[in-house]
């Protein structure tokens, strides 16, 4: 073999061995970044944020986070009771012949537990609602847009929607 050759295979393995190091850190590093959730967790960089954000006082933060281990309680049952739903649902698919009648009737119920966590956690977002001034409602409504609002085809957040109702369009005439 030539020098050529030998170099070019080096070159080609140490290109091959960076490529491998460089994709396991990113994969590393993605994953450790905190992901905006409002799952039975609200971890402290969320909770530090909001604080920030919003400039609230002590009492609030005490109040908020009272709300906050209630909807812990609340929603922990229900999400336990949707994750087994979903193992069954999961289950069904493994077998020989799937039985298409309890898959539907799984989904139904796996959307009822959903809807009633869901009810759950925006009941405790209503009590943190009240519990804040005019200003920090208006800035509390962009958050939470931010975090749980409709997402567009590029997984960003849609804008938020006006906070006042659009005006009827004029006639002429009037």
């Amino acid at each position: 073999m030539s020098k050529k050759v030998i170099l070019i295979i080096l070159i080609v393995s140490v290109a091959i061995n960076l490529a491998t190091v460089v994709t396991f850190v990113y994969f590393w590093a993605s994953e450790r970044k905190p992901q905006p959730h409002l799952g039975h967790r609200f971890p402290e960089w969320q909770k530090n944020h909001l604080e920030k954000e919003l400039q609230l006082k002590q009492e609030q933060i005490k109040e908020m986070q009272k709300v906050h281990e209630e909807i812990r309680v609340n929603t922990e049952p229900i999400r336990l009771e949707m994750v087994n739903r979903r193992r069954e649902l999961m289950m069904l698919l493994q077998e020989q012949e799937v039985d298409k009648e309890r898959i539907k009737q799984l989904i139904k119920e796996i959307a009822q537990i959903q809807a009633e966590h869901d009810m759950r956690i925006f009941q405790g977002i209503l009590e943190i609602k009240d519990m804040l001034t005019p200003e920090q409602r208006g800035r509390f409504h962009v958050l939470l847009h931010e975090l749980l609002g409709p997402r567009g085809p590029e997984g960003r957040p849609c804008d938020p929607p006006s906070p006042h109702p659009p005006h009827p369009p004029l006639h002429k005439g009037q």
